[in-house]
């Protein structure tokens, strides 16, 4: 991905600048004429050492902006290479998305662990529960930290490609906000890459706990174990939705608004789930109280009912011996 984004801003930045070479040029040359024509007849009282230094940063402007003067080497080396090396660093020479490779793993292994000691017929339901939390847990870490280093990769793209416009801001006191802006916009999205790999680091040595307890225990795993690390994992998502502001006041920058979205998005999912799980627990009480399933119900909740119904009707065996219980026949 870094090297389709670092391919894209180089062709995108070569024709922008070949495309505004014709204006500047002919708009800075105006400039310099009526400078020089004023300096002649005295209407400008500076000295000419002065004249000569704006005429020095005019050209550094130009071989820059149009000529891509170390452009390629300064800002898009910077602000796409060193970011994700300081990542790698912090990370112990692993990449951003392998961590998030990492971190499913992880939790992936905790979750069968609790699934595998799960099951229907023994009643066992809370395991099963406990290992689809624990991947929806380990879930929404990964999407949220892959979203980060995406979206910001993206961004700092975006704003790489575009840059010889803001650069050419620099020629006049009026217009030297909007490069400043701009600097800052980068250096916004370049700290969300490295501050969200140190956030990866604290979840990912958290997961090596859980995961390495969970392979001790085995068969002995219990629900409580899978609560636990639900419960690191919402609190390390709390932190890591910090970043984007985290990174907006480092940088002057402002924070994505997408992330809003994105949070609506999850908590939306969320709620989903629980309601999901509400349901299917309100079937299972139904069934073992003897309620039928009925259309007008919803078919997690006739799938609980079943479930339930089932459950009631193995207790009743066992207690009867395996014969039909009288209250099954009048």
């Amino acid at each position: 991905m870094q090297a389709g984004v670092l391919n894209t801003v180089a062709t995108v930045t070569a024709n922008l600048s070949a495309s505004i070479a014709p204006a500047a040029v002919t708009f800075a040359t105006m400039y310099v004429m009526l400078w020089g024509y004023l300096h002649l007849r005295g209407a400008i009282e500076e000295p000419i050492m002065d004249g000569a230094k704006r005429i020095i940063q005019l050209a550094v402007i130009f071989a820059v902006a149009i000529d891509l003067w170390e452009y390629n080497a300064v800002f898009i080396d910077f602000f796409v290479t060193t970011p994700d090396a300081l990542s790698n660093a912090i990370l112990g020479g692993n990449a951003a998305l392998n961590t998030v490779d990492g971190i499913w793993v992880k939790g992936a292994s905790v979750a069968e662990a609790l699934i595998d000691q799960g099951g229907f017929m023994s009643g066992d339901v809370g395991y099963y529960l406990a290992g689809f939390l624990v991947y929806l847990c380990a879930g929404a870490i990964c999407i949220w930290m892959a979203y980060l280093y995406c979206l910001s990769l993206v961004a700092v793209g975006l704003l790489l490609a575009v840059g010889p416009l803001f650069i050419l801001g620099l020629m006049f006191e009026t217009t030297k906000r909007f490069f400043e802006a701009w600097l800052a916009q980068l250096s916004n999205y370049a700290l969300i890459i490295v501050i969200a790999a140190v956030a990866a680091k604290l979840l990912l040595n958290m997961l090596d706990a859980y995961a390495t307890d969970a392979a001790t225990k085995g068969a002995g795993i219990q629900i409580a174990e899978g609560i636990q690390f639900c419960v690191a994992c919402v609190f390390i998502l709390i932190i890591m939705k910090q970043v984007p502001s985290i990174a907006a006041a480092l940088g002057s920058g402002v924070a994505l608004s997408t992330f809003n979205a994105l949070s609506r998005l999850m908590s939306r999912t969320a709620r989903s789930t629980g309601g999901t799980a509400y349901q299917f627990t309100r079937g299972v009480a139904d069934g073992r109280a003897g309620h039928q399933p009925s259309r007008y119900q919803s078919i997690t909740r006739n799938l609980g009912t079943r479930l339930g119904a089932r459950r009631a009707q193995q207790q009743t065996q066992q207690q009867t011996g395996g014969k039909i219980a009288r209250n099954a026949v009048f």
